[in-house]
């Protein structure tokens, strides 16, 4: 019995851990350079770098009190050096429009997919280990769940460029 979930362990590992992870099929509207773990990690650091230059716009905005002088409707004249300006990455509409659409595409689909194939794993395991049928049963409503998230998701999202 355990041998069996060794393998079955080692098998999805592999499976994970391979190139043909980031395949995704040709009816998708989706880039095959997706649903690849590594450039999902980049993207996530992308997206976290996107948020620390909004944090420090936002710090340039506020800098001199900038709420105090609020007028009457809310808005304020806030003078901002072209130098701080310049050390902030991610302001400009390419990165903003396409940029932060595309990563958090590419980590949202990817991690859908692994979700999908993480619970077939599961499911695999399970027969493994020879739970009750209704176990099976709870877990391939979950295999499909899962499945078809992933694949809404994808067959939904469109690659800006």
């Amino acid at each position: 019995m355990k041998k069996k979930n060794f393998i079955v362990f080692i098998i999805a590992f592999f499976f994970l851990a391979s190139n043909s992870f980031g395949e995704a099929p040709k009816e998708y509207k989706i880039k095959p350079s997706l649903l690849n773990p590594e450039l999902a990690k980049r993207n996530l650091d992308r997206i976290e770098d996107a948020l620390h230059d909004f944090r420090d716009f936002t710090d340039l905005l506020l800098k001199d009190e900038t709420l105090e002088k609020l007028d009457k409707k809310g808005t304020a004249t806030v003078l901002i050096d072209n130098e701080d300006i310049k050390k902030i990455q991610n302001l400009n509409w390419k990165s903003q429009n396409y940029g932060f659409h595309n990563w958090e595409g590419d980590v949202r689909a990817t991690l859908l997919k692994m979700n999908y194939e993480l619970k077939k794993y599961e499911y695999e395991l399970a027969k493994c280990k020879q739970v009750s049928p209704k176990d099976l049963d709870r877990l391939e409503k979950e295999i499909n769940s899962a499945r078809e998230e992933f694949e809404h998701f994808i067959a939904n999202f469109s690659y800006a460029d």
